[in-house]
């Protein structure tokens, strides 16, 4: 059950230090999230990331990893590595989203799992985590446009605007989704919540309110980006860091 991680820090061996629902449990986590990689790049199969992030509104996701593309209007396929980091990026911000609002017991653990500070917003720092992911899933279709030298159309205004966020850092990580790609999208997210979240406030207040939601936002985004990162140094371990691109890709 999701919620065990946050109730139990007997489980299991803890090998993800950044782990945050799943604290005590996280080897299993990791383990499963290995499983499925493995069961799905049988036969060089390509990786791609589930249709959608989870978020505090519609916490289940509405599907896991997949061998084939979607309509999404950015997407791409992930190396099994990557594909690893997001499956753990994808249980942990469920389990999260899927625990707030069960009572205060349980809010106080949750407030405690994601270290925040006595005033920070503890759905904005859950959004901001799964955004993390969803952002990952964006970078790897503007790496697909790399790898196939596509052109953009004229009006395509989104992927090109994604193409100019993320093609730089992509290519300092040698196409790799790694440490420069990340820093990317942290710094996109925490720019579009500055931006934004003065103009739609959602329950914030006063200038404060509005202040201390941006804040939990960014410290989201970056608890985000340590639980992938560790997750993927992890996983390069014994997967490949090189996208499969199989014929019916």
């Amino acid at each position: 059950m999701p919620e065990e991680g946050i109730e139990n820090n007997k489980l299991t061996t803890d090998i993800l230090k950044s782990s945050l629902a799943f604290q005590g449990n996280s080897a299993e986590l990791y383990q499963n999230a290995v499983e499925e990689v493995r069961r799905l790049s049988t036969d060089n199969r390509s990786i791609y990331p589930p249709k959608t992030f989870p978020d505090v509104r519609n916490p289940i996701p509405e599907s896991s990893l997949r061998t084939k593309p979607s309509e999404r209007i950015m997407e791409g396929a992930l190396s099994p590595a990557e594909a690893v980091a997001v499956k753990v990026i994808l249980d942990e911000s469920s389990a999260l989203a899927q625990s707030l609002g069960i009572g205060w017991e349980r809010s106080a653990k949750l407030r405690k799992v994601l270290k925040l500070p006595k005033e920070g917003w503890g759905h904005d720092t859950i959004e901001a985590i799964c955004d993390f992911g969803g952002y990952v899933c964006i970078a790897a279709g503007v790496r697909e446009l790399l790898l196939a030298d596509e052109k953009f159309k004229e009006g395509d205004i989104i992927k090109k605007d994604w193409h100019d966020e993320f093609a730089k850092p992509l290519r300092k990580d040698n196409l790799t989704i790694g440490e420069n790609t990340s820093d990317a999208i942290v710094e996109y997210l925490t720019s579009y919540y500055e931006e934004h979240i003065p103009q739609n406030s959602e329950g914030a207040k006063n200038e404060k309110e509005i202040e201390t939601r941006i804040a939990s936002r960014k410290h989201g985004v970056l608890l985000g980006k340590k639980l992938y990162l560790e997750t993927l140094k992890l996983a390069s371990n014994e997967f490949s860091t090189s996208v499969i691109k199989d014929s019916n890709s």
